[in-house]
């Protein structure tokens, strides 16, 4: 009831204005001019909102930056074998953009990289610079034997973990791998020879 009452009361009175023809600008002359001053102050506040919208834009942005830099420098520091892979790793990553909105995507990439190379090696290709070996036919036979060479000079050099004989002893010999049957009859024909001949 109290707001009919009011409702009534301004209908029946309006308020009585500074000026003689009804109209109250304040400080403005003019309906005029008050709509010019309302319409550059709107506008200021447009131009001062978008500018915000830059500046917090921007600061996001950096944040984030500073954010993958932590990621990026925190999984070197854990795994020291990631600062060598920053370029297959970046690969990864862009192949696979959704895996990147995960807090460990970084370690993600790292297992998938490393599990890719280590495939590579199984399979006998290198994951660089295999296009290059096989773009030239002639300098892939050289190749090819060079491999097979330096893979036996390592293969001959590399020995099998020796397991201590009995008491801890460390045998002065170390064990030889039989490969075809003559090298097995030629290893029993020492063994079964008489220690004098």
């Amino acid at each position: 009831m109290e707001k009919q009452d009011l409702k009534e009361q301004t209908q029946s009175s309006p308020a009585k204005s500074d000026k003689a023809d009804g109209a109250s600008y304040g400080k403005f002359k003019t309906g005029e001019d008050l709509l010019n001053a309302y319409n550059a102050l709107e506008a200021e506040f447009t131009r001062r909102s978008q500018r915000i919208k830059e500046l917090e834009g921007a600061l996001n942005a950096r944040t984030e930056s500073d954010k993958w830099a932590d990621k990026v420098k925190a999984l070197g520091e854990k795994y020291p074998v990631a600062r060598n892979l920053g370029k297959e790793l970046t690969a990864y990553l862009e192949k696979n953009e959704s895996l990147i909105a995960e807090d460990d995507c970084l370690e993600k990439a790292l297992l998938c990289v490393l599990a890719e190379r280590y495939d590579a090696q199984e399979n006998g290709n290198s994951p660089t610079g295999s296009v290059e070996r096989e773009a030239d036919p002639a300098t892939s036979a050289g190749a090819a034997n060079e491999k097979t060479e330096a893979t036996e000079k390592v293969s001959a050099q590399r020995r099998t973990p020796v397991i201590p004989v009995g008491g801890g002893e460390i045998p002065i010999v170390p064990t030889i791998r039989i490969s075809t049957v003559n090298e097995a009859g030629k290893m029993a024909m020492e063994i079964l020879k008489p220690k004098g001949e």
